[in-house]
């Protein structure tokens, strides 16, 4: 019957789609060169391997209860893979807590600014509400009150404020933002700025 054939080539289907995951993930995450570098993703891409193999294994003995249990064992081992030790390595791509560790120990009291770019996390860990600005007449503005004022921005927006007032760049951090095309391209990652028009510190 065509629901039986068609029934009967789901497996390999699924090895062929794991062992693409297998090149796709060992690729832009799994290699040291890469800018998306991920410590684990390379394990993850051998048990997708490896998970493929067992289903074709699975599929040419016609054992299909074995299969079932491959497919789980597959995605349970590369999901504890993930969670144990890609995703605390991860956490050097979200710069908002080293950046706002970096302004509290330059000043706990400077006036924190956002410049073309919303982090809201940052008012958690700074304790306190932070200005988002758009306009470079205003943030030229806040560079003239009195105290030190902190400017969080992406690297790409720094040379158009540079004209505003003397700054200096006192921390940075890469931010995981980036569209598919740049993963696969290996366009480096946005990175963001602390910026400070109090440079003589």
């Amino acid at each position: 019957a065509p629901e039986a054939r068609g029934a009967h080539w789901t497996w390999p289907v699924v090895a062929v789609l794991l062992a693409a995951f297998f090149v796709g993930v060992r690729t832009l995450f799994g290699s040291g060169e890469s800018q998306y570098y991920i410590r684990g993703a390379h394990t993850v891409s051998l048990i997708l391997l490896a998970g493929g193999v067992a289903l074709m294994v699975c599929w040419w003995t016609r054992q299909t209860l074995a299969a079932v249990l491959a497919l789980g064992l597959t995605f349970a081992a590369a999901n504890y893979v993930l969670v144990l030790v890609g995703l605390p390595y991860f956490e050097r791509f979200k710069p908002v807590a080293p950046l706002s560790a970096s302004a509290l120990t330059r000043d706990p009291d400077a006036r924190v600014i956002q410049y073309r770019v919303a982090l809201p996390s940052m008012s958690w860990y700074l304790g306190r509400p932070i200005e988002e600005v758009l306009d470079a007449p205003v943030l030229q503005e806040r560079f003239t009150r009195p105290g030190e004022t902190l400017v969080l921005l992406r690297a790409s927006d720094y040379a158009s404020i540079q004209a505003l007032a003397p700054t200096c760049v006192v921390a940075r951090g890469p931010l995981f933002d980036v569209k598919l095309r740049s993963v696969i391209d290996g366009t480096a990652m946005p990175e963001m700025l602390l910026v400070s028009n109090r440079c003589e510190r």
